[in-house]
């Protein structure tokens, strides 16, 4: 299940909708239907380009930045797997382009070190004429915890979710001992699969702790990691580090345990603004039944200081298996008004690279139907 989105042509950053602009970079949006003529040339374009290799079966799911497609592997393993596309088809200028494949062969060359239960497996990843990157994933049956809370009727039992959130700081470990930093922690990228195990998945945005060398791959005018889940630091435009995967990983068990996320928010700088400044709810105000040691887990996880949170995921494991005895102290300010940057791009570029993107899209789609038609009259 997915929410309907419009996507950005410029950036790749999802919004409402109803949005006639952007939110991260102010750019005019097509309107849905387009996307999903372009969406569906692209997966055309892929399944020609792998079908030696994979038969697309159906589309499975939509993110902000990727369409999820499921397809069977034709050689002699004959399994089911996951194609991830990122849904920015076909960038528009050639900075863009690079810094897009390389955010992708990062993103790659991470989840390939990582060999956990508790992860999601990479199988393989291709670029396709230096333009259409993809991975092969393994393939998860069950459904993403967001879409658990959503379609529950009554709370989940406590011990159930201890369980699960302990299983997913132990996974969230790992990747940070291989030095790997998801970056966008939150409960749709927790899959509960069909045996009721949790998986961490999509790291998208993942960046190697030792790769500060590297250029910076996401624009000006983007913030990485989803707006209600993000840390404070994060919400700054700061570097983070793995305590800002701990405050992510804090927001995502504050919604488990009370059913509703720690702050929200009307607009973007309203939400900032108690992420950064705001304390959290007590949990046991919404869910009395929940332990006091276990409430102190998730509200020091939410500390606005990434020195007062727990400072690695091993120690949140431990605090989880025997609970946190003492409270953690919020001290109240005013609320701190965070501005976005600036959007890097003229308004009338945008338009002119939202136009020639979508030409390109269309172009590739002739193109393949010619290549059919030819195909069918040599034979």
């Amino acid at each position: 299940m997915h929410t309907s989105t419009k996507l950005c042509l410029i950036c790749g950053q999802a919004n409402e909708a109803q949005a006639r602009k952007c939110h991260a970079c102010h750019t005019p949006l097509p309107e849905e239907g387009i996307i999903d003529k372009m969406e569906a040339a692209m997966i055309q374009v892929l399944q020609h380009a792998v079908e030696e290799r994979y038969e697309i079966m159906e589309r499975i799911g939509r993110s902000g930045s990727s369409l999820i497609l499921k397809a069977r592997q034709k050689d002699g393993i004959q399994r089911t797997v996951a194609l991830k596309v990122p849904r920015w088809l076909f960038p528009f200028e050639p900075r863009i382009l690079k810094a897009r494949i390389q955010r992708f062969n990062e993103e790659a060359h991470q989840l390939a070190l990582l060999n956990h239960n508790g992860i999601v497996r990479l199988l393989d990843w291709d670029v396709i004429d230096h333009q259409l990157p993809y991975l092969v994933l393994q393939y998860l049956e069950g459904e993403d915890l967001r879409s658990v809370l959503q379609q529950r009727t009554a709370a989940l039992p406590i011990e159930t979710l201890r369980a699960w959130f302990l299983a997913l700081a132990e996974a969230l470990g790992y990747a940070h001992q291989k030095g790997v930093i998801h970056r966008d922690i939150k409960s749709a990228n927790v899959m509960i699969c069909s045996d009721g195990t949790p998986v961490l998945i999509d790291f998208g945005i993942a960046r190697d702790q030792d790769m500060s060398a590297l250029v910076k791959i996401t624009q000006e005018g983007t913030l990485p990691g989803t707006w209600l889940y993000m840390s404070p630091e994060q919400a700054r435009g700061e570097a983070v580090d793995k305590r800002s995967d701990i405050y992510s990983f804090g927001v995502v068990m504050y919604e488990a345990l009370a059913g509703k996320l720690p702050f929200e928010g009307e607009c973007w700088h309203e939400l900032q603004a108690k992420t950064v400044s705001a304390p959290p709810e007590p949990l046991q105000k919404t869910r009395s039944e929940i332990p006091e040691l276990l409430e102190n887990v998730v509200l020091r996880s939410l500390m606005k200081a990434p020195d007062q949170r727990y400072q690695s995921c091993e120690e949140l494991a431990q605090a989880l298996r025997h609970g946190e005895p003492r409270r953690p102290q919020f001290r109240k300010g005013p609320l701190t008004r965070i501005s976005l940057p600036a959007s890097p791009l003229p308004r009338w570029k945008k338009i002119v690279f939202g136009l020639a993107g979508l030409m390109g899209v269309l172009t590739l789609f002739l193109a393949y139907h010619f290549f059919q038609q030819t195909t069918s009259s040599d034979v």
